[in-house]
């Protein structure tokens, strides 16, 4: 009876979903680099809405405009890059030494295959070597104190630096090798949930407003940004140019839900995968537009669930003092690592309320209100 009842409110993700997920995730999108993803993004979205509506700028951003009854902006953002490498140096037995690009964790590094993205535009197989166990001393760790120490060697086969110019340059991107599957009934894992999964949600957003041609009551900005994992997001250059009233980020948040978490969830507070979409409370966010998203949540029996935020946590949102804004979280395990973990059940969740908000009276006094 239990596992029936299991079964019956498991997400049955369509083809086209699933498709749409892996195709975001095993796209290379290293912060920097992130044109592949801009464009694959904007090919999905030409399905739905005319290219006159849809804007890659220089830096690799995409705008999405839903224009409304009124000019007022509400920006909803999600960012498009991920972590991963750079080649730093190539020394002339060609050992190929990596910094990191964004927040990678040096214990996880090493014995890992990796894509390479090299200066001819070609992806390349490579894995960062690891000194066999059989061979540390008592006490003895590999782990690397940073990314460019000789014990982390990114390895392609061959040696000699000649040789390996021919096929990589200082300066070409690198990333874990990416990887997508199912777990059992609403689990996924992967690398680059963060935030590609943000971005699938603003995808279907898209669609269902296009696709039932609503027109609503405010101009809706979708923002697909930039090189958010090195501090430096781009999503403050499209809200400077557009001022919006409202601006609402859409990305993962730290699940605590794991055993090896349990002393964690006091600094990053309660939250469960499977227990709703998070909804942050507390310093840089605004009130009003946070009661107003848990009100509809309430209304709507859309499962959420609460974390705070003492104003540092390093979200885009923060850039943006000049708007009402909130955060949106998705509930994830194992963020930064190649084998991140959620739930869909939480991420439709989250569709579920962006839908119901966006569209809603409710949010009129929030862009009115100065």
């Amino acid at each position: 009876m239990m596992i029936r009842m299991i079964l019956e409110r498991m997400v049955k993700m369509t083809k086209t979903e699933q498709k749409l997920l892996e195709g975001l995730i095993k796209i290379p999108s290293l912060s920097g680099f992130e044109e592949k993803i801009a464009k694959y993004i904007q090919k999905q979205l030409l399905a739905y809405l005319p290219a006159s509506k849809i804007k890659i700028d220089f830096q690799n951003n995409v705008t999405v405009t839903i224009k409304g009854k009124s000019k007022d902006a509400v920006m909803i953002d999600a960012h498009l890059d991920q972590i991963g490498f750079i080649v730093n140096n190539i020394d002339s037995d060609g050992y190929i030494s990596i910094e990191e690009i964004g927040g990678v964790d040096n214990d996880i590094v090493q014995g890992r295959p990796v894509i390479i993205q090299n200066y001819k535009g070609k992806l390349i197989n490579g894995v960062i070597d690891k000194k066999p166990i059989h061979y540390l001393e008592y006490g003895e760790s590999t782990r690397a104190n940073k990314h460019t120490d000789l014990e982390v060697n990114l390895d392609i086969g061959i040696r000699k630096r000649r040789n390996v110019n021919y096929y990589l340059k200082v300066g070409d991107p690198l990333m874990f090798k990416p990887n997508f599957g199912h777990l059992l009934e609403d689990y996924y894992y992967g690398y680059g949930f963060d935030d590609k999964i943000g971005c699938y949600m603003l995808i279907q957003l898209i669609k269902y407003i296009a696709t039932k041609k609503i027109k609503p009551n405010y101009t809706l900005f979708f923002v697909f940004s930039a090189q958010e994992e090195i501090g430096k997001t781009k999503a403050s250059v499209i809200a400077n140019k557009y001022n919006p009233k409202v601006f609402i980020e859409v990305d993962v948040t730290t699940a605590t839900d794991v055993d090896a978490y349990q002393m964690f969830e006091r600094e990053a507070g309660r939250c469960d995968l499977d227990k709703g979409i998070v909804i942050y409370r507390g310093v840089g966010v605004h009130p009003e537009l946070v009661s107003a998203l848990e009100r509809t949540a309430k209304q709507t029996k859309t499962k959420f669930q609460f974390q705070a935020t003492a104003g540092n946590i390093g979200y885009t949102n923060g850039e943006i003092a000049y708007s009402k804004t909130a955060i949106i979280g998705i509930p994830l395990r194992n963020m930064h690592t190649p084998v991140e973990v959620l739930n869909m059940r939480d991420v439709n969740n989250g569709i579920k309320l962006l839908k119901n908000f966006l569209l809603s009276k409710r949010l009129n006094s929030i862009v009115r209100k100065d």
